[in-house]
């Protein structure tokens, strides 16, 4: 039997809630990323005042704020993991960041020990997870792992957009990546024409950048931002005060010039 396994992160954009409608039919293997964290945390009022008027979150807000409730409601219904198994094979364990965290980035570049360690933990034969959007294969003692990649927003200087066909084939999981260009222009003429851009803020302009040059602009803009604060003193803090930020995207080193 034939199945789409969505792992998370189908909102933070210009469209969130075309995305979601889209994907309703695959509803029952579609799991919660962290990106769909952040709009439910703001749509249960469960954020910080630093969340709620910094200019560092305007991107989140932004999000939030072009959501409908039943969409939000949607979201918060999603579970963040599910175990599913097609008939004759083993089950498949999938995540978004990790079994401990949405946010915990996992790959083999980055620890194969950890990696090894949720096999050994899950009961599943096959871990899927996503958040970094990088996509990979991983074969390790416990069982195998896999990333599919992202279908918009890869960060492996691949901007095209991935996924990963995943086979039960003699008596064995096998899988095959893959990619498939699109149009460039008309996601920044998306981001530009409905005034996401504008709304959002820099952290858009660097999501645009990122999607364009498949890396990690957006990430990198908070950690130059947080560097900035370091060296004038600032008490650390994942959020930094307005006028750090404003400092950060004036001196980033952007690819390309403001989206207009």
């Amino acid at each position: 039997m034939d199945d789409y396994l969505i792992a998370g992160d189908l909102v933070g954009g210009p469209e969130g809630d075309a995305v979601v409608e889209r994907l309703e039919p695959y509803r029952h293997n579609t799991i919660k990323g962290n990106n769909e964290e952040y709009l439910i945390d703001f749509h249960h009022d469960a954020v910080t005042a630093a969340q709620r008027e910094s200019q560092q979150w305007a991107f989140s807000r932004a999000c939030h704020a072009r959501s409908e409730g039943k969409v939000l409601d949607t979201l918060a219904a999603l579970p963040p993991r599910v175990t599913c198994q097609a008939e004759g094979s083993t089950a498949v364990c999938m995540v978004h960041g990790s079994t401990r965290s949405s946010s915990e980035p996992l790959g083999p570049e980055l620890d194969t020990g950890r990696l090894e360690q949720v096999l050994e933990e899950i009961s599943e034969s096959v871990l899927i997870c996503g958040h970094t959007h990088q996509s990979w294969t991983f074969r390790g003692d416990a069982g195998l792992a896999l990333n599919p990649g992202s279908v918009g927003g890869a960060c492996n200087d691949d901007n095209r957009a991935q996924y990963a066909i995943l086979q039960w084939e003699d008596g064995n999981w096998h899988v095959e990546h893959h990619a498939v260009a699109y149009d460039l222009t008309l996601v920044t003429r998306l981001y530009v024409d409905t005034g996401f851009v504008e709304e959002a803020g820099p952290m858009a302009r660097a999501q645009l950048e990122g999607i364009h040059y498949a890396d990690l602009t957006m990430g990198d803009l908070v950690h130059h931002a947080r560097n900035l604060a370091a060296a004038a003193g600032k008490e650390a803090s994942p959020i930094v005060a307005d006028d750090i930020w404003e400092q950060a995207v004036d001196t980033f080193s952007w690819k390309m010039p403001p989206p207009v």
